[in-house]
């Protein structure tokens, strides 16, 4: 049996404090931290400090006969091993590995083409402020696969329409990104921002100027969809709307990776993602965004 080994003391409790205030010092999120400290009470609580194989593999016997959800058991799993990882490498135990348990992969919801078309056809002139941000934001989202967390945070100042470029610094970890600006979401960026006197704090506000929440952005696409005739969509499935067909005009996966700022939360990079040129190489032709604004500039004309 692998058990932790203290230096200088044998309360489990101890180290991880130990560990907490390492975390802290690195800079890492009070939300990540705070759920460190939720899932090692769960585990203090169900199991008892002392750290093994078998009390780890115990606690995930537990946690599938109460029916708990594979993927939330996983995830049990993964904020547990992080700190039974820095135990590992501080010498405080033995190494031993924990294995997550299987789950069936997630079915991934994308819009159909006939709804993007819809969603993306530009709202009335007499459309409220409300309603004609929630279009350009799906713009945005079509244009850049952002989150929904990305969305709300960002400012006027991190759009650079000099150099084309989208600036992310409220991403997860703290980490920051550059993401290229295609030409289609420029020309909607630059009409609403022409249109509405938005200020020089948040590019997507609510009606009284201050900060969107998630949850207010999560209504605002649903109610957009419903009145136009549309299955309610949430942010997300845009961003994966965006990933499919990112990949299927032709674009790289790994490029994508970036575009959608991707991170392994194992690694302990300061800034990752950094932009470079080749993400604007071709950008135009392959973003979602662009290409569908091509099919209703299209379909415009004819009509």
């Amino acid at each position: 049996m692998s058990e932790v080994k203290r230096k200088h003391t044998n309360d489990e409790g101890l180290l991880f404090c130990d560990f907490v205030v390492e975390k802290e010092a690195s800079g890492l999120s009070k939300k990540s931290i705070d759920n460190y400290k939720e899932v090692y009470a769960r585990f203090v609580h169900e199991v008892g400090q002392k750290i093994s194989k078998n009390s780890i593999y115990q606690w995930v016997h537990m946690l599938i006969s109460s029916g708990m959800n594979p993927i939330s058991i996983n995830y049990y799993i993964n904020q547990i091993r992080v700190f039974v990882n820095w135990l590992i490498s501080n010498g405080y135990c033995e190494s031993f590995e924990i294995k997550k348990i299987k789950t069936q992969q997630p079915q991934i919801k994308t819009i159909s083409e006939e709804d993007i078309l819809i969603l993306l056809g530009r709202p009335s002139l007499k459309s409220s402020f409300v309603e004609y941000r929630t279009w350009v934001i799906i713009n945005f989202i079509m244009g850049t696969g952002a989150r929904a967390s990305t969305v709300i945070n960002l400012k006027v100042e991190d759009i650079d329409f000099t150099m084309k470029e989208i600036r992310y610094t409220h991403l997860k970890n703290k980490t920051c990104a550059i993401v290229p600006l295609s030409n289609s979401l420029e020309r909607v960026l630059r009409n609403y921002l022409n249109g509405w006197e938005i200020g020089n704090s948040y590019l997507f506000p609510d009606r009284f100027g201050g900060q969107l929440t998630v949850n207010a952005l999560e209504h605002a696409l649903r109610k957009y969809a419903i009145d136009r005739g549309v299955k309610p969509k949430g942010a997300h499935s845009f961003r994966h709307t965006f990933a499919k067909k990112y990949v299927g005009n032709g674009g790289n996966v790994f490029t994508l990776q970036r575009l959608l700022t991707h991170t392994d939360l194992t690694m302990t990079k300061k800034y990752v993602h950094l932009f470079s040129s080749d993400l604007k190489n071709g950008y135009d032709d392959i973003c979602p965004l662009d290409v569908y604004q091509k099919k209703t500039n299209l379909i415009r004309r004819r009509q």
